[in-house]
């Protein structure tokens, strides 16, 4: 039997559609800094310092909203 910790992982589907999802939340995040929205239709690349392309305000709210503000 797998551990109780086991019982909120996601798999397959459910796994790639909350990947997605957070994607998409990241995105809507950062919009407020054009330079860093990755415009990918267009052949744009995702930034490999994504995270010095933004405002003070909008990295505080990344690192709070996806990482618990432990970054």
């Amino acid at each position: 039997m797998p551990p109780a910790s086991w019982q909120n992982v996601k798999h397959e589907r459910e796994a790639t559609q909350w990947f997605h999802d957070e994607v998409d939340r990241f995105l809507a995040t950062v919009s407020a800094q054009p330079a860093a929205i990755p415009v990918l239709q267009d052949g744009g690349v995702v930034s490999e310092h994504l995270h010095s392309e933004l405002d003070d305000p909008t990295w505080q709210r990344v690192q709070t909203d996806f990482f618990g503000g432990a970054v």
